[in-house]
């Protein structure tokens, strides 16, 4: 028999392992679209938010006893035509298609820490991929962005129908003609402002740590087709609200407030209104 059976021609108990395997790349998918908010993808996936949001809580036991479940979670099928495309293109090229995304990227003034937020590139292999394309790192100061333009920034990013954020990153920049050496900042901002609504912040912390006005916070909500979930207890114990304290001073070097709140928010699995209500007193935002 070929080494590429099928699952048609496996014994019973190979194609349970070989179905538990594609339910684990599926939930690990799923949960990694929820925590980057990547919600076209979800939807892709035929998943709601909240059923998302159910898969990303389960204990690492509770997750493989769902991968080794009998239900059918999860249909695999390939695009045959594309991948015939890809096949081809990859053999008469010879260069991946991110490659090509991270060229074009760097045409339109990345910096490398957008690309390495993306990417498994080292600082040599993008000097190397500048130097190719002609494209020096920027060294002078930037111009920071006025009023409308983070306003136009805003409204494209959110109204995108990409589902991957390196291609928004670069129709954000063709559409707009701003480089993305002046919009990264405020697209990091919204990546991540995506996140903490995504996990229920209350507004006054997403409020504390970019100063959004209270109607923006509501809108991308909506947008995002968020409801906000009651807490179990704003109440922590003693020792979770020093467990809390010792990870917000752990995470201290983190370059903002936001990835601060959710680095300890992911370590000590308590809420961001329990974290909030914890450490609202030491925040010192610059």
């Amino acid at each position: 028999m070929s080494e590429f059976q099928t699952t048609r021609h496996m014994p019973k108990h190979d194609a349970a392992l070989h179905a538990s395997e594609i339910n684990k790349v599926a939930l690990d998918c799923v949960i990694n679209a929820y925590i980057n908010a990547d919600i076209d993808l979800l939807n892709k996936f035929g998943l709601s938010i909240d059923t998302a949001r159910e898969l990303t809580s389960l204990t690492v036991c509770e997750a493989a006893q769902l991968a080794k479940s009998g239900a059918a979670l999860f249909e695999l099928s390939w695009n045959d035509k594309m991948v015939q495309h890809v096949v081809r293109s990859i053999k008469l090229n010879g260069k991946p298609e991110y490659l090509e995304l991270v060229d074009q990227l760097i045409k339109h003034q990345a910096p490398n820490s957008l690309i390495q937020f993306f990417f498994d590139f080292n600082a040599a292999e993008l000097a190397k991929r500048r130097e190719l394309l002609g494209m020096g790192v920027w060294r002078g100061r930037d111009q920071r962005l006025t009023l409308s333009e983070r306003e136009q920034i805003k409204l494209v990013w959110q109204q995108s129908s990409k589902s991957k954020v390196p291609e928004k990153c670069l129709d954000l920049a063709i559409e707009t003609g701003i480089p993305l050496r002046r919009s990264w900042y405020l697209i990091k901002e919204l990546l991540l402002t995506d996140k903490l609504i995504l996990k229920n912040a209350p507004i006054p912390l997403i409020e504390e740590c970019y100063q959004w006005e209270r109607y923006e916070i509501v809108l991308r909500r909506h947008q995002l087709g968020f409801r906000s979930q009651e807490v179990n207890s704003w109440i922590l114990s003693e020792s979770d609200r020093e467990r809390v304290i010792s990870k917000w001073d752990y995470y201290a070097k983190l370059p903002t407030v936001a990835e601060r709140f959710i680095a300890v928010a992911d370590a000590t699995s308590c809420s961001l209104s329990q974290i909030w209500e914890a450490v609202r007193l030491r925040i010192e935002v610059k």
